[in-house]
Formats: C-alpha cells, structure tokens, sequence
C-alpha cells in the first residue's frame, strides 16, 4: 500500500496508515502494537479509492489495515485537547492536532507520520514511516 502515515495522504509506502504505536502487547493474531483512529481509517478508504476509483477494494484495503491494529474512538476529551493544541501549534493542521490527542489521551508515547509537525507536541515522539515496522513489532 502506498500512503503517508497519520494523515495518509497517499505519498509514502509504508505498511500501515496512523499507526499510534504503544506500549501494549499484540494479540498473536497479526495485530501490530500499535493504535489507530477510525478517521485515519477512513481517510485511507477515501485516498486508496483515489488512487483506484474502486470503491470495494478500497473498502476491503481499509477492513485490512483496521484489522491489523487496536482502533481507538475518538471522544470529546480528544477534541477539546485536539483544539487546544491546534490553538498553541502554528505547525499543525486540526487534523493532525486531532491524531496528536488522541494519542495523548491514551497515553500513547508515539505517532507514525512523516509529518514533522509532531515533533513540536510535547509527549510524542515522531516516528518516521520508514522506521514504523521494526518500532511496531
């Protein structure tokens, strides 16, 4: 799959979009430590249909990539945190702001995303696509 992780923006192969890596243990079951939110699912749906124009294959791709982590909701805690960073943070866009409380508020200590826009919120460590496997595993 080509995208960007976090924003998945489709620029960047990688083998997971938003991967919020953590802490926590895999199932055994081909589940990767790490997190994802349903917007970045469902932005992948949207950008993987761009690139095919195929709706079902799209949908089939976004169920995979779904499958291979914990999705994590986003919740009103996440949004107003999102908003507050977004106000501080001349580097990230409302979306990303979103993704960087999410991980926040989960306790999550790192984001996927070639963005460098992470790097200015405190308590993430940006992880680089090219790295994300072997910090995933």
């Amino acid at each position: 799959m080509r995208h960007q992780c976090a924003g998945l923006r489709s620029r960047c192969s990688t083998p997971l979009p938003g991967a919020l890596p953590g802490s926590r243990p895999t199932s055994g079951r081909g589940v990767l430590a790490g997190e994802v939110t349903p917007i970045v699912i469902a932005e992948f749906a949207h950008q993987r249909f761009r690139q095919t124009r195929d709706r079902r294959e799209a949908s089939l791709r976004a169920r995979q990539a779904a499958g291979a982590f914990r999705v994590q909701a986003v919740d009103s805690d996440d949004l107003d945190l999102a908003l507050d960073l977004y106000a501080r943070s001349t580097a990230l866009d409302a979306f990303d702001a979103l993704l960087a409380a999410t991980a926040l508020n989960r306790g999550l200590d790192a984001i996927v995303s070639a963005d460098r826009a992470f790097e200015a919120v405190d308590g993430i460590k940006r992880i680089d696509p090219a790295d994300a496997v072997p910090a995933l595993t």
